[in-house]
């Protein structure tokens, strides 16, 4: 796959002279599609807010798109920043049916304003977006499954400490769940605790805690989901926001939280579970998510609102970001011996895997 994406990097910028091209449309959708003999496809989507009448068209030049905004013999009044997205909703890229670069809401500083001169003496002015190496760069996540999970409004992702099942919570259920990696459901535990959100495995005796988001506190209970201790924590019920994720570290059993928003916080705890980091983030609209990648020594983090995978470093850095097509992703998990990441979804009660095809994969 990675061979077939550098491909298409080499050829974007002669794509009229190696690929067939031809556009297609679907209501409110504008889909540019570029297909080579091997067919290998690469899709540009223009997803708008009002349908295509005399004002919107949509039109392409070599490695751009256009928006034609005018015609008019009149004075030209260039459109506001929220004139502008009254066209254009989000751009969406793909590269074999994957989303590798999406732009949502579409910001009018990466166009272009033209204008040129019809036959008939009309000015026409029309904005253009220019596809470059940047918006199709690696790595980018590549789905490769999904599976229908029979737990209701699953929240919270987790893998077991051999890597071969998964452990999530219901947010509608006092349980816990074990799945093995295609969704199936291998063992429900009952616990004494409701709005249950995140969850990890404690790798040092084999127990678990959970996010209860409504009390601002985790729970860590046995195997057979006997309470052990529960900890509140300050300051994660301010706002419209609680307690979402939660992961360990386990270089040095430090667990980490994730307020969802107003504001989004992380927050590192040591091993007596004194708060030793506090750290609003805002890359993101929300924070559902998060697992440790042991062998990076960072975070992965994934936002409903923003249908994007964030890695972060342990200092609440942002590394880098990638788009997801996940309905209302609660939980995230990180195999980072086979570079896969798992999803789960709130809405569509299904587990999402996709592939993470970094450079040195």
């Amino acid at each position: 796959m990675i061979n077939k994406v550098l491909q298409l990097l080499t050829y974007s910028f002669i794509v009229f002279a190696v690929f067939s091209c031809e556009w297609s449309e679907q209501p409110n959708t504008y889909s540019f599609v570029i297909t080579n003999s091997s067919s290998y496809s690469f899709r540009v989507d223009f997803s708008t807010i009002k349908s295509a009448d005399n004002t919107l068209q949509i039109g392409r030049g070599e490695n751009r798109v256009n928006l034609l905004d005018y015609t008019t013999e009149d004075e030209f009044d260039e459109p506001t920043e929220g004139e502008f997205k009254k066209y254009i909703k989000s751009i969406n890229i793909f590269i074999d049916d994957s989303l590798v670069y999406t732009q949502y809401p579409v910001e009018k500083r990466f166009w272009e304003l033209y204008n040129e001169i019809t036959d008939d003496g009309f000015t026409q002015y029309y904005y253009s977006l220019t596809i470059v190496d940047s918006m199709l760069s690696l790595p980018w996540l590549e789905l490769i499954n999904s599976y229908d999970i029979d737990v209701e409004e699953p929240s919270g992702l987790d893998l077991s400490l051999d890597n071969n099942s998964l452990w999530t919570v219901s947010d509608k259920r006092s349980k816990i769940y074990q799945l093995d990696l295609t969704g199936n459901i291998l063992q429900e535990i009952n616990i004494p605790a409701t709005d249950l959100e995140g969850i990890t495995i404690d790798n040092s005796d084999n127990s678990v805690w959970v996010v209860l988001e409504g009390q601002g506190e985790i729970l860590n209970v046995d195997i057979l989901g006997n309470e052990i201790q529960r900890i509140t924590i300050p300051a994660v019920r301010d706002g419209s926001g609680g307690l979402e994720g939660i992961t360990l570290n386990s270089m040095n059993n430090h667990l980490f939280l994730l307020k969802e928003k107003d504001p989004g916080v992380l927050i590192e705890l040591d091993t007596e579970f004194e708060i030793l980091h506090f750290k609003h983030i805002s890359t993101a609209l929300d924070y559902s998510g998060m697992d440790y990648d042991e062998i990076e020594n960072e975070l992965w983090i994934v936002s409903d609102q923003d249908k994007k995978v964030y890695r972060y470093d342990l200092g609440g850095n942002v590394i880098d970001s990638y788009p997801i097509n996940v309905e209302k992703a609660e939980g995230i998990a990180f195999d980072s011996s086979k570079k896969l990441v798992y999803i789960v979804s709130d809405s569509a009660d299904s587990l999402f895997v996709y592939k993470y095809n970094s450079d040195n994969n």
